[in-house]
């Protein structure tokens, strides 16, 4: 699937493929994490999406699938599902951004 394309060392982009709630993918495109948000944005560039990590709840890697659930002001929830073969990297830096941006805002709360 690639290789993580780094445009700095504050944020990181990965290609991954889209999974519905069925497990099937349904497109491929890029998740990119950075210091404040959780983006992807499709190959056809048709599908763009951006969550600030305030909004992200949970989120995981296992078996070659990353998920993150985000929360709305209203407290509706969505999970989002990808595959790639880069997920432990992926969640690693999730880790470590939302670690920085909850230090940053002196919060002790870390999700994950």
């Amino acid at each position: 699937m690639g290789k993580a394309q780094s445009k700095s060392k504050s944020e990181a982009t990965f290609p991954v493929k889209f999974v519905n709630d069925k497990g099937i993918i349904v497109g491929s495109g890029f998740i990119t994490i950075s210091e404040n948000n959780v983006g992807f944005i499709s190959k056809s560039k048709k599908q763009e999406y951006e969550w600030p990590l305030t909004t992200i709840s949970r989120y995981g890697a296992c078996d070659g699938i990353f998920t993150f659930e985000v929360v709305d002001d209203k407290g509706d929830s969505a999970m989002y599902c990808f595959t790639s073969s880069k997920v432990d990297k992926m969640k690693a830096f999730l880790d470590r951004k939302i670690q920085e941006y909850s230090k940053k805002e002196g919060k002790n709360d870390v999700y994950g």
